[in-house]
């Protein structure tokens, strides 16, 4: 009786030991934070651990997690692992692929401004580092186990990204990015100076856009260099794509990235404004030619906006996941853009409004998006008005231009649908 009992005790250890950690084990193996913080994913594939090892046995597997937020409950005691939850589901997963969020129950540390010199006007700084500290005083504490003490915000993926500079103090400039401020090191930016050939618009403080580069004289660039991936775009049912810059053919009148070149079709989504500007146009082209391609599901986002139960074009339903007023996009250091109107071009008007969408900085931004609402206003174009968004001065704000359709009827299609963003404060 009792070697059996002792095997039995031998058999339920081994088992418990095979078994995967329980929500009651899982929770016992991280420290939680005073109060629960958003947390976006860098990484696409998302690995829900049991516990906070490298080992995926048992995991939950998540996918197109990229640009998704999540709550992070807290970290285990290395820093290594965050406790999250998400769509119900609870676990560890990999720090380094995820952006923490302060949130409002807990507050970025408090900033020393006291011998800042303010700029007369903001300046745009691009990083050239691959992680920036934003720090709340301008030095580095002299101890390595303290050097991150005064640390408001670790921004990852930084390397190409545009910081807003406030003014200076020494050897550091006080920054702004995606609504946290701090000083970060000068010798890790380089500032983006005016384009010389850009037209401001009707005045200085009205200026839409300017040209990322001259339209003539220019050389062809790209290849994937970093400094021409300027940003990302996330659509709804579609993966991120890097938004390109900086980079035209060798005569300056074509605007694409030369890599992107498979068998002369080219597929690639870029920007023809400059770093900084008010209104950036942002092109797909050759993007929109079925599900789940770059732009394409813009329209499916349009189809859910305006009542439209399924796509014209690939015949997929336009559900409740499409049925979004923001979107995903990094650029000039913001992340969320509202939808602030859409709509599509009748037939044979492709030519004259692409041209005038495609170059911001031939009007002002109030006549510009004032002209985007008029058009989204028009009967029979599929246009929808987001009354929540309103236009502002200072907004910032950007068009996304897709590429013609296979069902559009007109041979001159060059562009059909018009989406006109502007970014969170």
């Amino acid at each position: 009786m009792k070697r059996t009992f002792l095997t039995l005790a031998a058999a339920v250890i081994a088992l418990l030991i095979a078994l995967p950690l329980s929500p009651a084990f899982a929770e016992d193996a991280y420290v939680p934070y005073p109060a629960p913080k958003a947390a976006v994913s860098d990484d696409g594939t998302i690995y829900l651990r049991p516990a906070p090892t490298r080992d995926t046995e048992g995991a939950v597997k998540l996918r197109h997690m990229e640009g998704k937020t999540v709550s992070a409950l807290g970290s285990d005691p290395s820093g290594k692992y965050l406790y999250i939850e998400y769509e119900g589901k609870k676990g560890f997963v990999r720090a380094k692929d995820f952006e923490l969020a302060d949130s409002a129950a807990s507050p970025s540390p408090a900033v020393s401004t006291a011998n800042v010199s303010y700029f007369g006007a903001a300046k745009t700084g691009i990083s050239g580092d691959s992680a920036i500290y934003m720090r709340t005083s301008p030095n580095i504490p002299e101890k390595p186990a303290k050097s991150d003490s005064n640390v408001a915000r670790k921004i990852k993926k930084a390397r190409g990204a545009s910081f807003k500079l406030l003014g200076e103090a020494g050897d550091w400039y006080y920054a702004e990015y995606d609504g946290t401020k701090g000083f970060v090191k000068k010798a890790d930016f380089t500032i983006q100076e005016q384009n010389a050939n850009a037209n401001a618009g009707t005045s200085g403080a009205d200026g839409a856009g300017r040209l990322n580069r001259p339209t003539s004289g220019a050389t062809e660039t790209g290849h994937g260099a970093e400094s021409e991936k300027w940003g990302s775009i996330k659509i709804p049912g579609a993966k991120t794509y890097t938004i390109y810059g900086n980079y035209t053919n060798s005569a300056g009148t074509k605007y694409y990235y030369a890599a992107e070149n498979l068998k002369g079709h080219y597929e690639y989504v870029h920007t023809l404004t400059a770093k900084g500007s008010q209104v950036h146009s942002v092109l797909g082209h050759n993007v929109r030619s079925g599900k789940g391609k770059y732009f394409h599901n813009l329209h499916h986002v349009q189809n859910a906006l305006i009542g439209k139960s399924r796509c014209e074009s690939c015949g997929a339903s336009c559900g409740s996941k499409f049925r979004t007023t923001s979107i995903t996009m990094k650029l000039d250091g913001y992340k969320k853009w509202d939808i602030m109107c859409l709509y599509e071009i009748a037939p044979n008007q492709s030519t004259s409004i692409l041209a005038y969408n495609a170059r911001p900085w031939k009007t002002s931004t109030s006549s510009y998006v004032s002209t985007q609402l008029n058009y989204a206003g028009t009967s029979g174009l599929k246009g929808w008005i987001n009354p929540d968004v309103t236009y502002s001065d200072g907004g910032k704000y950007a068009m996304l231009i897709t590429c013609g359709d296979k069902y559009e009827n007109n041979s001159n299609a060059t562009s059909k649908l018009y989406v006109l963003l502007k970014a969170r404060d």
